[in-house]
């Protein structure tokens, strides 16, 4: 079994930044970033990254609803982390979230 930080230091050299790393493996973006600078230290060649724009929170995705985003993302050649993506941002923008979650706090304010 692999552990999280040989896991974030393969993925590391392989190009991914650091919050994509933190994202695929559940570990928090500073352990990733406190993992690779270890890894350097120890001689390990890993690529610097450069800083990209900040990311807001990140949410985690059951992998159900993940599949069932699969067909939709497919279609619009996206991946379904930017279509979950997209999809909150035009929930949000457009004031749509009481219609769509329709629960006790829509209803009664």
């Amino acid at each position: 079994m692999v552990s999280k930080r040989d896991e974030a230091i393969a993925l590391a050299r392989q190009g991914h930044p650091p919050a994509e790393i933190a994202v695929r493996t559940g570990l928090a973006v500073n352990s990733v970033y406190h993992y690779l600078r270890e890894a350097r230290r120890a001689g390990e060649d890993i690529p610097n990254f450069q800083r990209g724009p900040r990311l807001g929170k990140v949410i985690c995705i059951d992998a159900a609803t993940v599949q069932a985003l699969r067909p939709h993302a497919n279609r619009r050649m996206c991946s379904t982390d930017e279509l979950a993506r997209q999809i909150v941002r035009r929930a949000a923008q457009g004031e749509l979230i009481d219609s769509i979650l329709d629960d006790e706090v829509a209803l009664h304010g």
